[in-house]
């Protein structure tokens, strides 16, 4: 049977003027956060349900897990590990904490950047669990740019699916690694914007220069080719190649 308590949470809360599009970014990275680390908590086939609720009058907002008994273990994990990674990064960690990969550290790092200098602004963010709580400050920015900021780069190129399209800024798409499932973004130029979208949603490669991280892993890449691969539709079956082979031979 699910189960699920209220004192069994993670709570944000945001103290002083909120402007609404702050706000707005404060609850999405949240729950980016509690996203990303319960997926690197839980094995492939477990899942947690998070619902949430709001404090009447304030800006605090409770995120409660469900989850079956055989997972108690596992929730207890989560609660633990947002708050203490939190505080972990506004330490000055040079590692990325427990169960965070980076996409929960660029949403602590969007956390960061939402305290504002002005009376009518957010003046604090607090993340607690339990007793355990941790202040987000502008310091988590730094510190999260040093974990998952390009450090080094070279001529490569990433294989993945790509999966996202966007021209807001400049144009760009993502790929997910096909190894490790990372995130890659990739820059274009106008003369490769056909390609890219004719390519959406297929395994691709792309070459260019790649920005790597702290670690070693590939975080961007300035992309001056794409290489679409066929789909597992298109290439030929095993009886297929062994008729190939047949006829060669």
């Amino acid at each position: 049977m699910e189960r699920s308590q209220s004192k069994d949470c993670l709570t944000i809360d945001l103290e002083g003027d909120l402007p609404l599009e702050k706000f707005e970014k404060a609850v999405v990275a949240f729950f980016e956060l509690i996203k990303e680390v319960t997926k690197e908590v839980l094995r492939e086939n477990q899942q947690i349900r998070w619902t949430v609720t709001v404090r009447a009058g304030s800006a605090v907002l409770n995120a409660i897990p469900h989850y079956t008994e055989d997972l108690a273990a596992q929730a207890r994990e989560i609660l633990h590990a947002v708050p203490s990674g939190v505080k972990s990064i506004e330490s000055g960690t040079e590692e990325i904490p427990k169960f965070f990969n980076r996409e929960a550290v660029r949403a602590v790092k969007r956390l960061g950047s939402l305290q504002g200098l002005k009376p009518t602004d957010i003046t604090a963010v607090k993340i607690r669990s339990g007793s355990e709580k941790a202040f987000v400050t502008p310091k988590s920015v730094v510190v999260a740019d040093s974990l998952i900021g390009g450090q080094r780069q070279s001529y490569g190129s990433i294989e993945g699916k790509m999966q996202t399209i966007t021209d807001r800024g400049s144009f760009r798409f993502v790929i997910y690694d096909s190894l490790f499932d990372h995130r890659v973004d990739c820059f274009i130029d106008e003369g490769l914007i056909d390609k890219a979208v004719g390519s959406f949603r297929m395994r691709v490669r792309a070459s260019g220069m790649v920005q790597y991280d702290g670690m070693g892993d590939p975080v961007s890449i300035k992309v001056d080719e794409i290489y679409a691969f066929r789909p597992n539709s298109d290439l030929p079956s095993v009886r297929e190649m062994i008729g190939i082979f047949k006829k060669k031979a």
